[in-house]
């Protein structure tokens, strides 16, 4: 396969930068631009405590300062054990989180794409508020698509869940919580 790389600098930067996202998201087993997304929005996904301490290059850098645990919560031996979730149920909700990574990375990589030129508009200063006005509403609408994608993947693992379970969950989320404070 041959690969092109434009040649003026801004194009250049612009290849580069998609690459370098990509190659990220890849070695991350495709978590990082759906959790960059939804922590970006302020949403937060149900996972367990942090285990021993550590944690993530990505949580270390956040903007809430309180540490985000790195196992989601279908594959922690304590909450499956808490909750009383099958093999199968956590197989499913992989399998929902999953396809949600691979549908939403196109949307994910269009967000920062149009962030970063939002940015560059209003640091610049050189466009109208109009202009400014509609790149606001592209970016928030890949923002949606986001969002909505989430709401509904969500929903798809709280209909795996027994109801029984679904309340255990939210116990465990509300106790970490508190802990996070």
């Amino acid at each position: 396969m041959k690969i092109r790389i434009p040649s003026p600098p801004v194009g250049r930067t612009m290849w580069l930068g998609v690459l370098t996202l990509s190659l990220v998201v890849l070695a991350a087993d495709g978590r990082v631009a759906s959790i960059a997304v939804d922590e970006a929005a302020g949403h937060t996904w149900v996972w367990s405590p942090p285990q021993h301490g550590k944690t993530s290059p990505h949580q270390d850098s956040q903007r809430s300062g309180a540490p985000r645990p790195s196992t989601p919560f279908w594959k922690d031996p304590k909450i499956i054990k808490e909750i009383k979730l099958t093999p199968d149920q956590a197989a499913k909700i992989d399998a929902a989180w999953r396809q949600r990574e691979h549908d939403m990375l196109g949307p994910a990589l269009e967000l920062a794409k149009q962030e970063t030129e939002l940015k560059r508009m209003l640091a610049e200063r050189t466009v109208g508020v109009d202009v400014i006005g509609m790149q606001s509403d592209r970016v928030e609408a890949q923002r949606t698509v986001l969002a909505k994608s989430r709401t509904i993947m969500l929903y798809q693992c709280w209909l795996i869940l027994s109801p029984e379970q679904n309340t255990g969950l939210q116990a465990i989320w509300e106790r970490n919580r508190r802990e996070q404070r």
